[in-house]
């Protein structure tokens, strides 16, 4: 079993994170939406998958006055979780497969992935991304390259 703060795991996040915005890019074309130019451009590459992800996060700030109100003087992961449920990106969105995806990054045998509750494996895959994005936002503010 891995710990989910070695290199290994962080790297598997970060591609999950770009595959999952990938994905959901690809969906949206296939629906006939018309993705903007915008889009095309920051998906070429995680730095700028990041970067849409800063655009679309700000995008949602700005709409969404009553919750900015609601969690003005809570913590930022607790706003993350909200806003990572109602995404268009396809992160997990239930139990079963966030509890697979952990399995399988960390490399946990069945036992030990079944000794955790589904709200601790929401939490924890919740975590790892938001713990993971934060670090690349912050990258990609400062202007170093991912």
């Amino acid at each position: 079993m891995l710990k989910t703060n070695c290199k290994i795991v962080k790297q598997r996040i970060r591609q999950h994170i770009y595959d999952c915005i990938i994905s959901s890019l690809e969906d949206t074309n296939n629906y006939n939406v018309n993705v903007n130019s915008l889009e095309k451009v920051y998906t070429e590459n995680l730095q700028g998958c990041i970067e849409f992800f800063i655009y679309c996060y700000n995008k949602y700030i700005s709409r969404s006055e009553y919750t900015r109100k609601a969690y003005n003087n809570s913590n930022n992961f607790k706003y993350f979780v909200e806003y990572m449920q109602g995404l268009p990106f396809n992160f997990e969105y239930d139990t079963y497969s966030q509890r697979i995806f952990l399995q399988n990054i960390l490399e946990e045998s069945e036992e030990e992935a079944d000794k955790y509750s589904n709200t601790e494996v929401e939490k924890k895959y919740y975590y790892l991304i938001y713990r993971e994005l934060l670090f690349l936002i912050n990258k990609v503010k400062a202007g170093e390259k991912i």
